[in-house]
């Protein structure tokens, strides 16, 4: 189950995202990297705001994710199939020592339930195009891929899949 992060677990949160991004790199995916995206900054800004979430087990953090209902302006360019109130998901991460259990799935049935608790009925985020593991992961769950996008923070034209899916 997802409980909202306190600065208390600040540093468990870190330590996820941080293992999460030296993870990828191992695997070869070449897209986050602790410090640069995500930060402590990010983290911290993400539990002052009461969206970070996270999931624990024996008392220890598995896993993180930002829950709210701000959307990036570059998802303005998405041909949104679902209309309502969106509720957000952004930087999801288990931790390596939990990864392959279905965990990220877990999370991710959670962040429904809080958005629909908060009268959200569409649920969106979005995903690298090169993140296959990932893209494989929200298939399963019912997100579908609205569109591409580009970013600022890349020069690669159409980075981004924006994800959505009917609460």
């Amino acid at each position: 189950m997802l409980e909202k992060a306190t600065m208390a677990d600040f540093v468990e949160a870190c330590t996820v995202y941080r293992d999460a991004c030296e993870n990828m790199e191992r695997e070869g995916l070449d897209l986050w990297h602790w410090g640069m995206y995500p930060t402590a900054e990010i983290v911290e800004e993400d539990i002052r705001q009461g969206w970070l979430h996270l999931w624990r087990e024996d008392e220890t953090v598995l896993g993180v994710v930002c829950i709210n209902r701000l959307q990036a302006e570059e998802y303005a360019s998405i041909p949104w199939a679902y209309e309502g109130e969106a509720g957000l998901f952004h930087r999801i991460a288990v931790s390596p020592k939990a990864q392959g259990k279905g965990l990220a799935r877990e999370m991710l049935a959670c962040v429904e339930d809080i958005l629909r608790a908060q009268g959200c009925t569409v649920l969106r985020g979005d995903v690298s195009c090169h993140n296959a593991k990932a893209l494989r992961l929200y298939a399963k769950t019912g997100l579908r891929q609205a569109g591409k996008f580009h970013t600022d923070w890349c020069e690669e034209p159409d980075f981004a899949w924006g994800l959505e899916k009917e609460l």
